[in-house]
């Protein structure tokens, strides 16, 4: 029997892909808890437009951290939360490497105010020199190494918090203990 017939409804199946994804789909078993306390803490900070948010999940190598964050990415999309999700591997070499995915997606894909491009334009454009032209903003004088990094660290953090204040999302990185130092300063703010 066709399955249009069995469900007594018309559709394509195009998309197989995504209808496999669902359809083989295999829930965390045990971690009801955690994903659930995850998701209404979302909720809560969401709902009180409090810039993005931020939870850690620790532990050792093969717990489930990434399964985890993987079941939770896919709930909270469900759910309608805008996620902004990114993987560090030990690969990058570049200062601030995690970070270029995760502030790529906002700045290219979302309308930003031309306060945050005003204020922030002069720290974003070391790490993608292309807005130089587009936003029509100058590099800041450089500082030492290590005052840049840490600079570059709390205009990071402030441009999500601020641009999360108007847009809320929920951060997740996966693998976060090949962050830099200066990398890990930006999530301790969270």
């Amino acid at each position: 029997m066709q399955l249009a017939q069995q469900l007594r409804y018309e559709y394509e199946f195009t998309d197989t892909q995504a209808y496999n994804k669902l359809h083989h789909r295999i829930g965390l078993v045990g971690n009801e808890k955690i994903i659930e306390n995850i998701l209404k803490y979302a909720e809560s900070r969401t709902s009180e437009l409090s810039g993005p948010v931020g939870i850690r999940i620790m532990g050792d190598s093969g717990l489930g951290k990434s399964r985890i964050l993987h079941e939770l990415e896919y709930l909270l999309n469900i759910y309608g939360f805008d996620v902004v999700r990114t993987e560090v591997t030990r690969q990058w070499k570049e200062p601030f490497a995690a970070f270029k995915p995760i502030l790529s997606r906002i700045i290219f894909n979302e309308k930003l105010s031309w306060e945050l491009i005003q204020k922030y334009g002069p720290e974003l454009v070391k790490l993608f020199p292309e807005l130089k032209n587009r936003w029509d903003v100058q590099p800041s004088p450089a500082l030492s190494d290590e005052h840049e990094h840490l600079k570059m660290a709390n205009r990071i953090f402030n441009f999500m918090s601020e641009f999360g204040t108007d847009r809320p999302f929920v951060l997740l990185i996966d693998n976060a203990e090949y962050l830099s130092t200066y990398e890990h300063t930006v999530i301790d703010f969270f």
